[in-house]
């Protein structure tokens, strides 16, 4: 009999931690990726996107909405140009509406971003990739070495359909300080009175070789047409180039006088108005007028550079207005003269570009025999049969948000600390960082989450709630028929 007692004591035994086990699983917490939400500083948000299909049919969370395949030029957000930002119109989300608004206190800074820069050589054979750094040196296939030179803030020509022929290149001078030129088409650049250049698109290599010897430029002077408080300026001082006014006037340049040296000593322009034309001159002096004309003193080094292709361009140097050297150079090489007074290097020549000043990307400087490439992040350019690809892979900086969940009335329901690491709770909703957006730094990039009933643990819990039932239901009936077995027959035991 003892054994029979001991039976049913044990059913009842696993009955019961077989329902404190389905309880936990029963219990046992997940979640639900809900999706994004990104807030500008100082501004709230209540709505949640997640591409459509993301959210779970399924899912339906109390005092929250969700709505589903959403256009995102429809989504109904507190936040509208964040969202404006990140989001496409054209695409469909489904989208959670929170019980409550999200507002950004405060974007904590913990620490800068790193950068870690590489460069990858695709060759006919095989692909290389090293970590870049300056200093460094490596070798092609070729037998060709790559000393990378430097590593800086990009600044170039980026093609463009809608630009001018442009070209880049620097200029050297006895006092070894390298000055930039972005010069377009028909166009002059100066820098500090001491160099300028003159760039002209030609049609052949014959006609940029006559281009460049054409004597005292129009490189250091422009003309201009004032049109009400609008100056209208030419670098081009070729007959015929010119505008209509507002009041229907023509004018064009009709010829220009320069002096024995080659200066600019005025110039006139035609003007033609219905039937009636006239010409008006103007020179250096000439400040105010219709007419307009601006001729510096020539500089102490001139450099006339013509093109008629991509990627090269004959340069010809003068010093004093006296004609030194004439060269054919392509991309990265350079010219220096022999007493060592000037040097110059042509970086690019495009056939439509623009100019990009000092930007957020950066480029990467290869020199190799005298020549030098200029490669920025995400351009692939090629050197002998390799393609070099350069690129900057960075961390992004560790931020700590501080976010206000508000009421519909706007008081302050709870704040809560977002570490870059780990998710923070509120009742059911849970918050972590989305990746950090360095163009926009004053905006937060979450990720909102709900915590819901796993179903498998919850399962698990409801069979295990059912063996208790009837492990408990047994084990009552084996003692009870024990009890009755034990009353009837006393010697029993």
């Amino acid at each position: 009999m003892k054994h029979a007692s001991l039976a049913a004591g044990g059913l009842i035994l696993a009955g019961l931690v077989a329902a404190i086990a389905g309880g936990i699983l029963a219990y046992q917490p997940s979640s639900v990726e809900l999706g994004e939400m990104k807030i500008a500083l100082g501004q709230r948000e209540r709505a949640v996107a997640s591409p459509a299909g993301s959210i779970p049919e399924t899912l339906s969370p109390k005092n929250a909405v969700i709505e589903r395949s959403v256009p995102g030029s429809s989504i109904r957000f507190q936040d509208g140009p964040t969202a404006e930002r990140w989001l496409d119109p054209l695409a469909s989300y489904d989208v959670a509406g929170l019980p409550f608004l999200v507002e950004t206190r405060a974007i904590k800074m913990l620490g800068d971003s790193r950068s870690v820069y590489h460069l990858t050589l695709d060759g006919p054979d095989t692909t290389q990739r090293f970590a870049a750094a300056p200093g460094a040196t490596f070798t092609l296939k070729t037998g060709k070495r790559l000393d990378i030179k430097a590593i800086r803030p990009w600044q170039g020509l980026l093609r463009d359909p809608a630009g001018k022929p442009m070209v880049l290149l620097s200029v050297r001078s006895a006092d070894n300080e390298e000055k930039r030129f972005f010069v377009r088409a028909d166009e002059s650049a100066i820098a500090a009175s001491e160099a300028s250049v003159y760039f002209q698109w030609t049609g052949s290599e014959a006609e940029a070789g006559e281009a460049v010897r054409r004597p005292a430029t129009a490189s250091e002077a422009r003309w201009g047409i004032a049109d009400g408080e609008v100056v209208n300026w030419f670098y081009s001082f070729v007959p015929g180039t010119g505008l209509t006014l507002r009041d229907g006037a023509s004018l064009s340049l009709f010829d220009v006088t320069r002096r024995d040296d080659g200066a600019l000593e005025s110039i006139r322009v035609q003007r033609t108005q219905g039937h009636v034309s006239e010409i008006l001159t103007a020179g250096p002096e000439s400040s105010s007028g219709t007419i307009r004309l601006e001729s510096p003193p020539p500089c102490p080094i001139r450099v006339e550079v013509a093109a008629w292709r991509e990627g090269s361009a004959i340069a010809a140097i003068y010093q004093l207005e006296q004609l030194v050297h004439t060269a054919t150079l392509h991309e990265g090489e350079a010219w220096t003269a022999q007493d060592d007074t000037v040097s110059i290097r042509l970086h690019r020549v495009l056939s439509c570009a623009v100019p990009i000043g000092l930007s957020a990307i950066d480029e990467i400087v290869l020199e190799s025999e005298g020549r030098e490439w200029l490669v920025r992040e995400g351009e692939r350019i090629r050197i002998d049969d390799v393609l070099v690809h350069f690129e900057k892979l960075s961390d992004p900086p560790r931020v700590q948000y501080t976010l206000g969940l508000l009421d519909a009335a706007g008081r302050t329901l709870r704040t809560l600390e977002i570490p870059p690491d780990g998710k923070v709770s509120y009742r059911e909703w849970i918050f972590s960082q989305d990746r950090f957006d360095a163009m926009h730094p004053d905006t937060a990039s979450l990720h909102i989450g709900l915590r819901t009933a796993s179903s498998l643990p919850y399962l698990l819990g409801v069979s295990s709630a059912v063996c208790f039932g009837g492990a408990w239901v047994m084990g009552r009936a084996r003692f009870r028929s024990f009890r009755h077995r034990t009353a009837l027959d006393p010697t029993r035991t």
